[in-house]
């Protein structure tokens, strides 16, 4: 278990740093009377890290209905990227392209008639 300290630390990492309060990681030094350099210290602690992870993460999981939205916005709007990413979280995109195509059945009669029908074109056109 983090110290006190320690958890007010992390909850600050957290934080993006242009939201973050105090600004600096000097200023919440004092704040937490500390140095400076304890701040540096323990943030090579693995427990702190893995901490400041977790708090992030739920950061990000409670905005993700807003940020989902934006994503279906930009696609609506047209712009490709977001259409795949929107094809890809529904697990409506694929890399590969399929196509179908069934040969139309023609009998050898059709194909005569056809090659009679070229045979006249060409005459009409040509004199022949």
């Amino acid at each position: 278990m983090l110290s006190k300290r320690k958890q007010v630390f992390a909850e600050w990492l957290a934080v993006p740093k242009k939201m973050r309060e105090p600004r600096t990681q000097k200023e919440l030094a004092t704040l937490l009377n500390v140095q400076p350099e304890t701040l540096s210290k323990w943030k090579k602690d693995q427990g702190l890290q893995e901490l400041v992870f977790e708090m992030a993460r739920t950061r990000l999981e409670v905005e993700l209905p807003n940020i989902m939205q934006v994503i279906v916005d930009k696609a609506k709007e047209g712009q490709i990227q977001f259409v795949k990413l929107v094809l890809e979280l529904t697990n409506k995109h694929s890399e590969k392209i399929t196509v179908k195509q069934e040969a139309p059945e023609v009998g050898i009669e059709n194909y005569t008639a056809v090659i009679r029908k070229a045979v006249q074109w060409e005459k009409e056109r040509f004199g022949n």
